[in-house]
């Protein structure tokens, strides 16, 4: 039953610094220029693994919003 708590409080842990860390949530880590298109990482696993971002063309932007901490992209 130790070992539950223990799984348990490390899983918590990890998840903490994902969403907390400055490495991981730092702007040049979620928006990435790459060639004619913008990567999106819009979760901290996906920061991890940068294969599950998202891709957009840079010509269907039509507006970029930034409102406080909120980016949005309109296409």
């Amino acid at each position: 039953m130790e070992y539950l708590y223990l799984v348990a409080l490390l899983i918590f842990l990890f998840t903490f610094f994902m969403f907390r860390s400055p490495r991981l949530n730092n702007p040049e880590h979620v928006l990435q220029d790459v060639g004619d298109e913008v990567l999106i990482l819009h979760t901290p696993l996906a920061r991890l693994w940068p294969s599950q971002g998202k891709r957009i063309n840079k010509q269907s932007a039509a507006r970029i919003q930034h409102a406080d901490n909120i980016i949005t992209v309109f296409n």
